[in-house]
């Protein structure tokens, strides 16, 4: 009781005088907090996190993972409008769309793409035909619009007792016994609700999800956190004390007025940056590696740098201090996260494997506050969006020694895919990916394997089948992941030479064998440098590329095209074609007289200075 009566004294004085927060602002995760509020923002976080076994876990829902995002809702006149975020905000048309048609024809019409995928022009009819669902949901004396994500388009299917659906990452499992389930049952689609939004995208709390009319559209309710969760009170005794006794260093170093005055205004933004690049790297030590990255940044200027490199070391007890509170603040979120995932509930969800979804999120008077794993889903998420940064050495196979794989002579390569052809019945050596066979070593094999001739359930069957056969535990040579079965293949087929790691990749092979190109020869560029060369062009047209679907909508996720030289056309310009795209050196070529060429290969810099590699 001392603590909690200590953390809401220090809390509660400084609510008046600091918090005026702009609800339209995002929900910060709990331990970002400091960055925006300082010490203050820390002691915030500290006592929502307290306040969690003391009634608060009734405030803590789930944060649904949905895709694609839509904003809905009826205009000044009454005019009902569904469309996207793209949609609601483009000034070059009217994509506040007032009818089906005109939504359709919006999706259609997108990214100066004459032809569209048969799957593209499914997504466009599906979203025609949710608009009289979602029309007929909102009352029409309504005035105003609900911004959210879609979780399913048409009802869901039942598999063990669940409604099971993955509208993004996260796939989720829904008791048909539940009151959610029932609702399920009874609807065509589905949406969560984030925020209601006026005419000029003013953000806004939704306190009422009863407002809408009929079952056919599911706005689902706040599912909220049935037990609370056990909180480490000592770990809270340690927190509480470093805020206190490092409280006025952090707060000189982040105070509004003084970092405005030098023009470092965006200091809370630049350390939220860093953090959100160690999802990639790792959460440990932060702190510890942030003027490496500072320094290695193209997104923060030269000067800006050296500023803030000059200003933080007249800050340093501040600046560390921040970091080990951060840190601590983490661990603790980290573990209640745990705990609540293993909680009994109606909704379960998973990423791939791992138990968990996307994490909670706490209703808070002075704004709400995410709890999220930036290690778990944060970086699962970040991971599948980045599909092009494909790992290429052959790590799958680990025991407590180390990697049970070692890397591949060329001379071995032929004989090791025939062997793999012998033993699975496949073209193999026609369908090797990348650098496979074409280095003097390679890391793993890399094989396309075509999902319309076999599934990856028949091929892990066929593989077990060989190791039970050899007196082999199947599941220290097997393991699947996202679209690849991998296998610890013995080189020429005879373990005293060693293991390999093979990966299955499944798709069309066709497109894979021209997606997954490698490097040139003795090209510091590899494919997947590549990749990251592509996917940064993509993202400057408002689009992604992925090296199984092509290029895809940002908005909607759903492929634009596979073709190469429509894709060489779209990225590169109408003078371009396919072989343009084939290495990093030739897609360069292409674009370094562009005007904008810095703006377009900005992210890729960034990303691939990571790993050494300049350009």
């Amino acid at each position: 009781m001392g603590i909690m009566k200590e953390i809401n004294e220090l809390v509660e004085n400084c609510i008046s005088e600091f918090f005026h927060l702009n609800e339209s602002a995002r929900i910060q995760h709990a331990e970002d907090l400091i960055f925006w509020e300082g010490s203050k923002g820390a002691l915030r976080s500290v006592k929502s996190i307290m306040d969690l076994n003391r009634g608060g876990h009734k405030n803590l829902t789930i944060k649904w993972d949905g895709s694609p995002a839509v904003i809905f809702g009826r205009n000044t006149m009454g005019q009902f409008i569904l469309t996207d975020k793209g949609g609601f905000t483009v000034k070059s048309y009217d994509g506040k769309s007032k009818s089906g048609e005109e939504l359709e024809r919006m999706f259609l019409n997108r990214g100066n793409v004459q032809e569209k995928s048969d799957e593209y022009k499914k997504f466009a009819r599906e979203m025609r035909n949710l608009f009289p669902i979602f029309e007929s949901a909102v009352p029409k004396d309504f005035r105003g619009y609900f911004k959210g994500d879609l979780l399913y388009l048409t009802k869901p299917p039942i598999i063990d007792g669940n409604f099971v659906f993955t509208p993004n990452v996260v796939t989720y499992r829904v008791s048909t016994i539940s009151d959610l389930g029932k609702g399920i049952e009874e609807s065509k689609c589905a949406v969560v609700i984030h925020r209601k939004m006026d005419e000029t995208g003013n953000e806004y709390p939704l306190k009422d999800t009863k407002i809408f009319q009929g079952n056919d559209l599911l706005v689902i309710p706040p599912v909220t956190v049935i037990s609370p969760p056990n909180i480490n009170v000592n770990g809270i005794t340690d927190i509480l004390n470093l805020i206190k006794s490092n409280a006025s260093s952090i707060d000189s170093m982040l105070d509004s007025k003084t970092i405005s005055s030098i023009k470092l205004s965006d200091l809370p933004e630049v350390f939220y940056s860093y953090i959100n690049s160690k999802v990639d790297t790792g959460m440990d030590k932060l702190g510890s590696d942030f003027f490496k990255w500072l320094n290695e940044s193209t997104k923060v200027s030269d000067i800006k740098k050296r500023k803030i490199s000059e200003y933080l070391s007249s800050h340093k007890n501040g600046f560390i201090s921040m970091w080990k509170i951060i840190s601590e603040i983490i661990e603790l979120k980290d573990e209640i996260i745990s705990q609540l995932e293993n909680q009994e509930s109606p909704v379960k969800a998973t990423i791939g494997t791992h138990k968990g979804g996307e994490g909670y999120v706490l209703s808070h008077p002075h704004g709400d506050i995410k709890f999220v794993s930036r290690s778990g889903f944060s970086a699962a998420n970040r991971s599948l969006r980045r599909e092009s940064s494909l790992n290429e050495g052959g790590n799958v196979f680990k025991s407590k020694t180390g990697i049970d794989t070692i890397r591949i002579n060329r001379s071995d390569v032929e004989p090791t895919v025939r062997w793999l052809e012998y033993i699975t019945g496949l073209d193999l050596l026609n369908n090797m990916l990348g650098t496979t066979g074409k280095n003097s070593t390679s890391g793993d094999l890399d094989l396309a394997v075509d999902e319309v001739k076999i599934s990856k359930e028949k091929m892990i069957d066929i593989l077990t089948k060989w190791a039970i056969k050899n007196a082999v535990n199947p599941a220290e040579y097997i393991k699947k992941s996202g679209d690849s079965v991998h296998f610890k293949t013995p080189i020429n087929g005879h373990s005293k030479n060693g293991f390999v790691q093979t990966d299955f990749m499944f798709g069309d092979s066709n497109w894979l064998r021209w997606s997954m190109k490698g490097g040139k020869d003795n090209s510091k560029y590899k494919g997947m440098h590549r990749h990251v060369l592509l996917a940064s062009i993509a993202k400057y047209k408002n689009l992604r590329w992925s090296y199984k679907n092509g290029i895809v909508d940002r908005e909607s996720g759903v492929t634009v095209t596979k073709d190469p030289d429509r894709i060489a056309k779209i990225l590169l310009g109408d003078d371009a074609e396919s072989s343009d795209l084939d290495y990093f050196e030739t897609i360069l070529d292409k674009i370094k007289n562009n005007p904008n060429y810095e703006k377009i290969v900005s992210d890729a810099r960034e990303t691939l200075i990571r790993y050494g590699i300049e350009f």
